[in-house]
């Protein structure tokens, strides 16, 4: 291997390794940010287990120093490194919500998701009915759209139909509200 190439690796690596650090140093004060933007708790959903991404986040940066110690090429280094930077983001961001699920005052948080009312296009309306399909728990969230682009829709998953009927009826009494 020439000298480039493992400078290469070790920058991607460094690079990976600093995200990776200040991922795992934001979490606390991330989670704080969302919980003073979304307001009072006004029902809590079931929060996921949270242990499969501890491990993840723990396996992280052993993957970016098998990045360094492989023989594999650079351009294999660099994506294992970049990868685990990645996976890093997507635990943090996935502990954080996990603690957080719930409809509030001015957000609902779920599946990973932190959307903020104001920025939701269409509310479910006093014509929602329970869900005809027994094993439907998504709720679609259609978002407002910056000019010229498509509206986007995300989907909030929870543990039961019960769960799902109680938020959506908590989404009601809060649009009247507003």
């Amino acid at each position: 291997m020439n000298l480039v190439s493992e400078i290469v690796k070790l920058v991607f690596a460094a690079v990976a390794l600093i995200f990776f650090i200040v991922q795992c140093c934001i979490i606390k004060p991330w989670q704080k940010k969302l919980a003073s933007k979304s307001g009072e708790l006004l029902l809590k959903t079931e929060s996921p287990k949270i242990t499969k991404n501890i491990v993840l986040l723990v396996l992280c940066p052993v993957l970016i120093i098998l990045s360094l110690i492989t023989r594999a090429t650079t351009f294999v280094c660099c994506l294992m490194s970049v990868v685990a930077a990645l996976a890093s983001y997507i635990s943090a961001k996935e502990i954080v919500h996990a603690k957080l699920n719930g409809v509030y005052q001015n957000a609902i948080i779920g599946s990973g998701q932190f959307v903020l009312y104001e920025s939701i296009k269409t509310f479910p309306d006093t014509s929602w009915k329970e869900p005809d399909k027994e094993g439907t728990t998504s709720l679609a969230i259609q978002l407002n759209s910056d000019k010229g682009k498509k509206d986007s829709v995300i989907f909030i998953d929870f543990a039961s139909i019960v769960e799902y009927v109680k938020v959506v009826n908590k989404l009601k009494e809060i649009k009247q509200d507003k």
